[in-house]
């Protein structure tokens, strides 16, 4: 129930743009430009390509080992690295983005995508 309340909470605070009054808050501007744009970008909201081990020390040295191996270790997890068909880390077909992104629009969630990254604007 906490949680719920909190979530509640958030949205109001989003929709009146309170947000941007607190640190924690204008963090909600950074995750929307990155994971929100990587979603309507590539399909994921996160992905290797887009978390670079330079500007994500707190990875550690696993981590940049990895992004310089993908290729050869993203198969041997089951990942479908830039490939077609299934698997994680595929390629989204171009028609699977477009829908994607036509449900953000229809549901609202580019409005609110844009609010936040631009900030709520006066009435």
């Amino acid at each position: 129930m906490p949680g719920a309340v909190i979530n509640i909470l958030r949205k109001v605070s989003q929709e009146m743009g309170y947000y941007k009054e607190s640190r924690m808050g204008r963090q909600q501007t950074a995750l929307m430009a990155g994971i929100g744009n990587n979603i309507l970008e590539i399909g994921y909201c996160v992905h290797p390509d887009k978390v670079p081990p330079q500007m994500h020390p707190e990875q550690g040295p696993a981590w940049e080992w990895y992004i310089k191996n993908i290729k050869e270790v993203a198969p041997k997890f089951g990942a479908n690295y830039h490939g077609k068909g299934a698997g994680a880390l595929r390629e989204i077909c171009p028609e699977t983005m477009e829908e994607l992104r036509n449900i953000f629009k229809v549901t609202g969630g580019m409005d609110f995508h844009d609010a936040i990254l631009n900030g709520k604007k006066d009435d």
